[in-house]
């Protein structure tokens, strides 16, 4: 019974990973960018930064394999 409840157990890990995985790439990155933006002083990543976060549900979904 132990066997059988692990590879439920990585099933589902498996499937939450992968359905939610693009969405942590994404967030991450751009929480990345983030960061980066603020340590300069142009202007030119900070409008790359609202652009990404704009079309984030639409990265998602290409990432994701959704579309």
């Amino acid at each position: 019974m132990p066997a059988f409840l692990i590879k439920v157990f990585k099933g589902l890990a498996i499937h939450f990973a992968t359905k939610y995985a693009a969405e942590l790439v994404v967030k991450a990155s751009i929480e990345a960018l983030e960061k980066a933006a603020a340590k300069t002083t142009t202007l030119v990543d900070d409008e790359l930064v609202a652009k990404v976060k704009a079309d984030q549900a639409e990265i998602i979904k290409i990432i994701g394999g959704k579309v």
